[in-house]
């Protein structure tokens, strides 16, 4: 079964619609006229609720291998600045001891890329290179430094995580992993915090202290989103047998009533989000636009190229000193590599990562129209 929303009255825009149907929760933007998808809605999931939440601030947080505790700052956040810390812990079989894994011998091309496949380097840079493309920062290598760090920047205190707190340990089920937040600033009492892992959606009160757990999240769910939606509106809508059609008012008098009208009717195909529109020519111009007037791409090839060459113990922390350490493009000129000759840096796909400004540009565009333009079709359930 499906809701489709039919209309809207005063509802602002860029406000999303959650739906709770017995168990199952999902969410549409309010303009974007999509479908949302239910296992079933019958009088037993009655009555069906229906929040209205407006988003107030959106990050990126790009995992690394090995890392479990994270800081993540919100853009767009003003005037308060909003940020918080959230612990990461995956099940044992989804962890592999890669940081401290012993280090090839160089003098070879399958050494230089086993290298980057210990660490996971280039995949953590496509991740990297997609959520520049979609904040656009206005310093985007103090930007990006911050994120091989884990989000943190030189002179910060980390929280305390869990464990170190004193919790019961509970080892995961197998192919599971848990994002707990420890510390928060600025955050809304009462927002609610949603975060995407690949295709899963998943949504937990921010003062609530509980951990969301997702099916997996590795290095290919990257980089994960985690949106602050503050509520703004809720009503109730109690099914009819039989009942096609329904008017949900959400309060207010006659001048400022905020209502929509939805339909309970059979999934189509088309159901949340049908087909894919493709990025407009514009936008992926924009952001190779944007990549190639701040240079991004060269500094990263020509540091890949640094790496390779020098293959410090850790990467991470090493490339983040390149960053914060005052280098342009020009001034970290690409290196000859002795022995590593007809070897190009590519990701996991075969495609070189450092020639993939177009079609990073257009995949990441096409995400950030999606998010921001139409359905946000990811289908959610809260624990």
């Amino acid at each position: 079964m499906e809701l489709a929303l039919i209309s809207t009255k005063g509802l602002p825009e860029d406000s999303i619609i959650l739906v709770r149907a017995g168990t199952s929760r999902r969410q549409v933007t309010s303009a974007s006229g999509k479908a949302i998808h239910f296992p079933k809605i019958t009088m037993e999931e009655s009555p069906v609720k229906i929040d209205i939440f407006k988003p107030i601030a959106t990050a990126y947080m790009v995992m690394k291998p090995c890392e479990m505790q994270y800081k993540v700052v919100f853009q767009n956040a003003e005037p308060i600045k909003m940020t918080c810390e959230v612990e990461v812990e995956r099940s044992e079989d989804s962890i592999v001891a890669k940081d401290d894994a012993a280090k090839p011998t160089i003098g070879g091309a399958k050494e230089a890329k086993d290298y980057l496949e210990t660490h996971e380097l280039l995949q953590f840079i496509q991740a990297l290179l997609q959520t520049v493309i979609k904040e656009r920062p206005n310093q985007p290598y103090e930007y990006m430094a911050r994120h091989f760090m884990s989000g943190y920047e030189a002179g910060d205190v980390r929280a305390q995580g869990r464990f170190r707190q004193g919790a019961v340990y509970v080892p995961l089920p197998e192919g599971t992993m848990e994002l707990s937040m420890l510390a928060r600033n600025g955050l809304p009492e009462d927002s609610i915090i949603s975060v995407r892992a690949g295709a899963v959606r998943r949504q937990t009160a921010a003062a609530s202290g509980r951990a969301i757990r997702f099916p997996k999240i590795t290095l290919e769910e990257n980089p994960i989103k985690i949106d602050v939606l503050r509520p703004i509106a809720t009503a109730y809508l109690v099914l009819r047998p039989n009942g096609r059609q329904y008017k949900v008012i959400f309060g207010g008098d006659s001048s400022n009533e905020m209502s929509c009208e939805v339909e309970v009717r059979k999934s189509t195909p088309d159901t949340d989000g049908g087909k894919e529109e493709k990025p407009s020519q514009g936008s992926s111009k924009e952001a190779k636009e944007y990549l190639e007037s701040h240079q991004i791409l060269q500094f990263i090839q020509a540091l890949l190229q640094t790496v390779i060459k020098e293959q410090p113990a850790k990467p991470y922390e090493y490339m983040a000193r390149h960053f914060t350490g005052g280098y342009e493009s020009e001034q970290l000129a690409p290196v000859a590599l002795a022995g590593t000759k007809g070897f190009e840096p590519s990701s996991s796909s075969g495609q070189p990562v450092v020639d993939a400004a177009e079609r990073l540009a257009a995949e990441a565009t096409k995400q950030k129209e999606e998010e921001e333009g139409a359905a946000l079709r990811i289908q959610s359930q809260v624990r």
